[in-house]
């Protein structure tokens, strides 16, 4: 097992540790709609981890790297969801949506372009970029008065955002993401991404 595969399975297990978690919440207080969201999102991170380890099984890998683009944008977008409902703010569903699905078409289109393509890259990372930024509109938006706790997310949800939007150039640094979506998890840049 490659290092970036433990990584991966690292991140499997800790995605169905918190779903699990916000599960019970959920469970044991139906008042707390947000932990209903949040548990669907690491649920959808699992779905994603596993479509991660399968993508090398794949001959032709378009179909599998973009449902796992697509799983873990959905991924953020209930964590938005969830953030939204702890913050009594409301959530713009349909461009959301709409963000998930252009962006979706646009990374099964990219794949026709070198591997190694800046564009390329720039639209596998950036939507999930955007979804931290909306996190932090929606914490920064909230009629709540914003505690300590409340700040570190923010700037949590930043330093995330700002971790996806300078993906690419990493990976370009790194040497690159793989010569196909196979090779993927054995790049130094998995070993950091």
């Amino acid at each position: 097992m490659s290092g970036a595969n433990f990584i991966l399975l690292i991140n499997l297990s800790v995605a169905g540790l918190l779903a699990a978690s916000f599960m019970a919440v959920a469970f044991h207080d139906v008042g707390r709609a947000p932990a209903r969201w949040l548990a669907f999102g690491y649920l959808l991170g699992m779905a994603y981890s596993a479509i991660e380890f399968s993508i090398p099984a794949f001959s032709d890998a378009r179909l599998p790297v973009v449902a796992a683009f697509a799983v873990f944008l959905a991924a953020t977008i209930a964590f938005n969801g969830g953030l939204a409902r702890k913050y009594g703010v409301a959530l713009p569903w349909k461009p959301m949506l709409l963000f998930l699905l252009t962006t979706t078409i646009a990374v099964y289109f990219v794949q026709d372009l070198p591997r190694q393509s800046l564009i390329r890259i720039m639209a596998y990372q950036l939507p999930y970029a955007v979804m931290q930024f909306v996190g932090l509109a929606i914490v920064w938006s909230s009629r709540q008065k914003l505690a300590r706790l409340d700040r570190i997310l923010m700037a949590v949800l930043a330093a995330s955002g700002l971790q996806f939007a300078s993906k690419p150039f990493i990976a370009h640094a790194l040497g690159g993401w793989g010569a196909n979506p196979q090779a993927y998890l054995q790049s130094n840049y998995a070993l950091v991404s």
